[in-house]
């Protein structure tokens, strides 16, 4: 069903069927909307894999939040670079975050939370110059935040809970502001974060955002 009503608009520039109940894979054909900027597809029931054919090189909006989408995020993902919000969040995907997400330097928000993405979180994200928000939260990212995220001067939003990420963020990214940071600062962890600018902290157990976590501060 899902591949009739996307596919048969070729010309598409513009498609959005959030909560409406949509079953099944992305089809490769999808490649054939040279067109299309605009895919909001949140809160649905589609599954399978991110087909790694898709060249979207005029897409703007892309929004799968909340499917059951698993496999990895392709490296194709680089070539839509006209991106600017991109939400995979609360998904099955697992992986790596491939590097070539640098390219998206139009990207604006990019939601990657709520998976099981693993291994380090690539210093290419300092490439997204233009990016408000960044959310890697819910995840099973490790290893140190790399520095350059923290030169992002038009970040607004960093959501880092939830992962084993290491280390002491407050020479890098306390010099600055953020309307939101949130990171594993409460962890007792022997290896965890250290950070006396996040606005909120999350630890290892159930305290982390709304549901009752004191300050950092």
């Amino acid at each position: 069903a899902m591949h009739y009503r996307l596919i048969s608009l070729l010309a598409l520039l513009w498609q959005s069927a959030a909560e409406n109940n949509l079953v099944g894979s992305l089809p490769w054909e999808l490649e054939r909307l040279k067109y299309l900027e605009f895919l909001h597809l949140p809160r649905n029931n589609i599954t399978a894999t991110i087909p790694d054919r898709l060249d979207f090189q005029n897409l703007q909006h892309l929004d799968l939040k909340s499917n059951q989408i698993s496999g990895t995020l392709p490296t194709e993902i680089g070539l839509s670079q006209n991106l600017r919000y991109l939400n995979l969040g609360s998904n099955l995907l697992g992986g790596s975050i491939p590097t070539e997400i640098g390219r998206l330097t139009r990207l604006e928000f990019l939601s990657l939370g709520f998976n099981s993405f693993s291994a380090r979180v690539p210093s290419q994200l300092g490439y997204l110059e233009l990016a408000k928000t960044i959310d890697l939260s819910f995840n099973q990212l490790e290893g140190h935040v790399p520095s350059a995220v923290a030169g992002l001067e038009a970040l607004q939003v960093l959501r880092l809970q939830r992962n084993s990420l290491v280390g002491n963020l407050d020479a890098d990214f306390c010099s600055r502001s953020f309307v939101s940071f949130t990171s594993d600062c409460l962890s007792t962890a022997s290896s965890s974060i250290t950070c006396s600018c996040c606005d909120t902290c999350c630890d290892e157990e159930v305290c982390c955002g709304t549901m009752g976590c004191r300050s950092a501060r």
